[in-house]
């Protein structure tokens, strides 16, 4: 049998190059153009005159910058408001020092002219004045022996005085609160079926309320008025010297004592109405004596002393 010779296979053909590979070659294949050069540069060492590094402009510095980040605003804007809140402390702490030294000012006023020995023994002669009145309405009262007023002037008790609004001299409103160490005793008699005789004694003066001030510009007349009827406290004790005093009638002396008190101060220093007083101290004189020239001298040393707390 005889074999026939197989045919001879196709040779194989080229496959085309890919996409990718034509364009390598391509871009392979071509050459960097020379740069274009004017006749004012010139080329030296493959760079062009004129073209520095700093003259180039770098990709990065085309960029915009980032903005900045939530906490970073955030922590800018906190420390804004801390130095805002530091000037406002300041200025506060400022303007409560010269509230604190005109409250000081007043106070040392209050005791020095309202309530010095002369005024207080004007005080006195209103309270038993008062006190004999008031008596005089108990039909069980037949007489009063005496009445004694013990009003010492003590700087240590001066009212304390609480500034609450100032327009001037004659317009400012302040809180009161005044405790004296000041007591009043009255002796009197009378009769309940058996004559007696019995001393009441007055003590432990509390006051505090709000009040309007209206002062002279030279302090020769301060009128004072209680926005309000201002709380009063004072406690009373009655002993029978000799005879015999009902307990119910003790109580009913006392409480009549205790509501004229109130009832002089709602209709001589509550508003509409105000107690005006004129400070001897300050009222005009022809002439100085040595104890003029001691206030005086005490009223500018403590002036200065005062102006110089305002401005340290």
């Amino acid at each position: 049998m005889e074999t026939k010779p197989l045919p001879p296979s196709p040779a194989a053909k080229p496959m085309p190059p890919s996409p990718a590979e034509s364009q390598r070659s391509s871009t392979n294949s071509i050459e960097p153009a020379s740069p274009m050069v004017s006749g004012s540069r010139s080329v030296s060492g493959g760079s062009v005159a004129g073209d520095t590094p700093n003259s180039r402009a770098k990709p990065e510095a085309l960029l915009p910058s980032p903005p900045p980040s939530d906490g970073t605003v955030q922590s800018s804007i906190v420390e804004a408001l801390r130095v805002q809140v530091a000037q406002l402390q300041s200025r506060l702490r400022a303007s409560e020092a010269r509230v604190a030294m005109w409250e000081e000012c007043m106070q040392h006023m209050c005791q020095s002219v309202m309530f010095s020995p002369d005024m207080n023994e004007t005080y006195k002669d209103t309270c038993v004045s008062l006190l004999r009145d008031a008596l005089s309405t108990v039909d069980q009262v037949t007489a009063v022996r005496f009445v004694d007023c013990s009003f010492p002037s003590v700087p240590s008790e001066a009212p304390h005085i609480q500034l609450e609004r100032w327009e001037s001299m004659q317009d400012s409103e302040w809180t009161l609160r005044w405790a004296p160490s000041w007591s009043v005793q009255v002796a009197f008699e009378g009769s309940h079926y058996i004559t007696f005789s019995m001393i009441m004694r007055l003590f432990d003066f509390r006051m505090s309320g709000r009040m309007k001030v209206r002062m002279a510009n030279d302090i020769s007349s301060v009128s004072i008025s209680f926005v309000q009827p201002p709380k009063l406290r004072l406690k009373t004790e009655c002993s029978v010297s000799w005879g015999s005093v009902p307990l119910p009638l003790q109580t009913y002396i006392e409480t009549v004592v205790q509501d004229e008190m109130h009832r002089w101060i709602r209709q001589n220093a509550v508003a509409p109405h105000e107690m005006q007083i004129r400070p001897s101290a300050f009222q005009p004189k022809k002439g100085l004596t040595d104890a003029d020239v001691e206030r005086a001298r005490k009223a500018v040393e403590l002036a200065r002393s005062l102006s110089g707390m305002s401005t340290s």
